[in-house]
């Protein structure tokens, strides 16, 4: 892969998340992710990018799991599914502390969830983003 394309690069952070969660690894600050993100098939260029990702999205996560559980009726984070709970977690980072526009996030958050998730997990997914974009308008 020659260039990463913003959907390249939230596909690799979303899939370094899912492997820290995974390992129960999400409280821990000390990270090396240059060689995992490169075996994930980025190119150098877009190690800084994903860094940022990953790491805005772990200084944040406190914020980011209550409002993503707040905003998800009926569902507590533990019970989500890996996948949705760690696509909605990239998707809320960015909707609340990038500056890329929701739809956009919205739209590729979708399509993630769709890709490793569930049947169901594009419209979860979808609900609950919209509902912390709402909110983050107040």
């Amino acid at each position: 892969m020659s260039k990463n394309t913003r959907h390249q690069i939230r596909q690799i952070a979303f899939q370094l998340l899912y492997e820290l969660d995974l390992q129960k690894c999400l409280q821990e600050k000390q990270y090396t992710f240059q060689s995992r993100i490169l075996e994930l098939g980025a190119n150098e260029s877009s190690i800084i990018p994903i860094s940022k990702m990953v790491m805005g999205t772990l200084e944040n996560l406190s914020a980011i799991d209550l409002l993503i559980e707040s905003t998800s009726e009926r569902w507590r984070l533990d019970r989500m599914p890996t996948v949705d709970r760690n696509v909605l977690r990239i998707a809320t980072f960015e909707i609340i502390y990038d500056s890329t526009p929701p739809a956009v996030v919205i739209d590729e958050a979708v399509e993630l969830g769709k890709q490793f998730g569930s049947e169901d997990s594009g419209k979860f997914v979808n609900g609950v983003l919209d509902a912390i974009h709402k909110k983050s308008k107040e």
